[in-house]
């Protein structure tokens, strides 16, 4: 849990990558693959504003 205003996230390395499978069993099935990957980050200005409950027990 957190004030997650102290969060910040963004995107590195060349942004959206989006691929179309050229995989023959596809082709003869008919399908098309198609895959978008993104990388990304996560930061915190203040690492006070975030917390984690350690101690739960069920």
């Amino acid at each position: 849990m957190g004030d997650f205003s102290q969060a910040m996230v963004g995107f590195w390395g060349n942004g959206l990558e989006i691929t179309v499978g050229e995989d023959q069993d596809d082709f003869s099935k008919a399908l098309t693959s198609v895959r978008g990957i993104v990388s990304y980050d996560v930061a915190v200005r203040d690492p006070k504003s975030f917390a984690a409950i350690l101690d739960i027990t069920t």
